[in-house]
């Protein structure tokens, strides 16, 4: 198929060879839930991009808030030991490349989404891996896992999803968790 071959040579341009034969993930870029052949690239600095949303959450609501930004691409745990594929990812979890996927994967190893940056109080990386991984399981698929899950959903090829079947989803792109107080 040539949209698949097409979205590979994107893969390979941004991300490299090893990343694009990953599956499901090519280098964090992703086609589900966007119409036509959209894919959405990652973001090039996650960090600046939570703290203005939480600076923007501190002026709009006067709260104290804390801001994470998470990726579906999973991190593996080996005990206390956290590595990923995913490049950058908060401090305390290794990257290591393709060797991540594969080594995690071939050991059935406990896995988590990765969370790539924290704005606001510091979350211990265990913290931040069980928020993440709870996020994505709140949030769903939406359409689909993958961008054939989305198509199949539809019943049409997957260049003729379009933002009216989408519509008409429910996709949770944003999970707000509050801080149990503890009444002493």
């Amino acid at each position: 198929m040539r949209e698949g071959s097409a979205h590979k040579q994107v893969a390979l341009w941004y991300a490299g060879f090893l990343e694009a034969l990953l599956w499901g993930s090519e280098g964090g870029i992703d086609a589900s839930n966007l119409p036509y052949s959209f894919v959405s690239l990652p973001l090039d600095d996650s960090s600046a991009v939570a703290e203005e949303i939480r600076l923007h959450l501190k002026k709009t609501l006067d709260k104290k808030v804390t801001v994470m930004v998470v990726d579906t691409d999973k991190t593996y745990s080996l005990g206390g030991f956290h590595f990923t594929h995913r490049p950058k990812p908060v401090k305390g979890i290794h990257t290591f490349s393709f060797v991540a996927y594969v080594f995690g994967r071939s050991l059935h190893l406990k896995r988590r989404s990765t969370p790539l940056t924290v704005a606001g109080q510091g979350l211990s990386t265990e913290l931040a891996l069980d928020l993440a991984e709870t996020a994505h399981k709140l949030r769903g698929s939406g359409a689909g896992r993958t961008v054939w899950d989305m198509a199949e959903k539809f019943g049409v090829d997957v260049t003729e999803v379009t933002w009216g079947m989408l519509k008409g989803l429910r996709h949770t792109p944003i999970v707000v968790f509050r801080k149990n107080r503890s009444k002493n």
